[in-house]
């Protein structure tokens, strides 16, 4: 096994765990663990390897031990908890120093479970579980509390849209909106559920739309990510992953090109916008 090595699959997965540790044999264990699980994941030998990878991919769960070179693991949890664009990630400590003031301190960082080494590995696993649940859950509810708003927008959007066109857009809407949260909702899986060919559709909405399918499917996914930045306390991390970009950066780039304004300073002048 090698460092930053994505060892199940190439493609963003729905439960995509980082394991910070410099023991290559703990790392191992672990992630023999996760794989076991059905869990895809990536081995990062620091702190600060782990944050690097964070830029590029961000994991569902981070477990992280503490004594580790470059940035040890205190620190990489308070750079997690300080970025927006991270802070809403659940952290597990795998750690050999299990002393109550080492476990407060790891805490009080911002880490959900503080576990011992030696750990037990169905406790270890039963953890990673229950934290992936609550934060699919809160998924689940944030994506409630917009549907309405989605439906009332695709109303209004219908009401220039006439005959067979209205009828079209509206199946092609509830279809995005059901599977915004899978960043692999592109042109082709739309054109299937239509039943016609990429090309095919791809006319088909630019005539409605006036423009292509791509650029339809993530302007939906921004016109969520707006919505949900007016609307509630989610952290950015939460809204690039519920409306399905695969990055932060990306989603950043994305929502300025569109709106001419980063999300988080559109968050900050949101009464005003």
């Amino acid at each position: 096994m090698s460092t930053c090595e994505a060892l199940n699959s190439s493609t963003e997965p729905s439960n995509y765990i980082l394991v910070a540790e410099d023991d290559q044999d703990v790392a191992f264990l672990i992630t023999e663990m996760l794989k076991e699980e059905g869990y895809e994941y990536v081995w990062a030998q620091d702190g600060q390897e782990a944050l690097e990878i964070m830029d590029k991919q961000m994991p569902n769960l981070l477990i992280t031990d503490i004594m580790m070179p470059r940035m040890d693991g205190i620190e990489l949890i308070k750079n997690v908890r300080k970025d927006e664009n991270k802070c809403h990630m659940p952290v597990i400590v795998v750690s050999a120093r299990t002393e109550d003031a080492d476990r407060l301190i790891g805490l009080e960082a911002g880490a959900e479970v503080y576990l011992g080494k030696p750990f037990n590995s169905e406790e270890l696993m039963l953890r990673v579980r229950k934290l992936l649940e609550q934060r699919e859950m809160l998924r689940i509810k944030y994506s409630r509390e917009i549907a309405e708003a989605d439906r009332i927008e695709a109303e209004e959007q219908s009401q220039n849209i006439n005959g067979n066109d209205r009828e079209f857009i509206e199946k092609v809407d509830e279809f995005i909106h059901e599977n915004i949260i899978n960043s692999e909702l592109d042109a082709n899986a739309l054109a299937e559920t239509m039943h016609m060919s990429p090309t095919t559709l791809n006319r088909r909405i630019k005539s409605i739309t006036g423009t292509n399918t791509t650029i339809y499917i993530r302007q939906k996914r921004l016109g969520r990510a707006k919505q949900l930045l007016q609307n509630t306390q989610m952290s950015m991390g939460e809204i690039q992953a519920v409306c399905g970009f695969e990055s932060p950066s990306y989603f950043s780039r994305a929502f300025k090109a569109e709106y001419g304004i980063s999300p988080s300073d559109f968050r900050k002048k949101r009464g005003n916008f």
